[in-house]
């Protein structure tokens, strides 16, 4: 597996963690389905089965997405 994956998938993991991190990702459905999308991305290019270690930093990443999934709220309503 490639070094660059795992750093990648690392910062990821670090912003995922932060609440504001979390909150400027969740902001926006762009944003929300582009990190997942990337996600996904990034397990389809291991070839066979992804290093333990990649999937101890994709798990949480995937947490964090769903856990927080009230942040992203495709249809807000106006303030009155």
């Amino acid at each position: 597996m490639c070094i660059s994956l795992q750093v990648a998938t690392f910062i990821v993991e670090k912003i995922l963690s932060d609440d504001d991190g979390l909150a400027y990702i969740c902001a926006t459905p762009d944003r929300f389905f582009a990190v997942g999308r990337a996600l996904d991305r990034m397990l389809a290019s291991v070839d066979n089965q992804p290093s333990p270690r990649l999937l101890k930093l994709m798990i949480p990443c995937y947490t964090s997405l769903t856990k927080n999934v009230g942040l992203f709220n495709p249809n807000p309503t106006p303030p009155s």
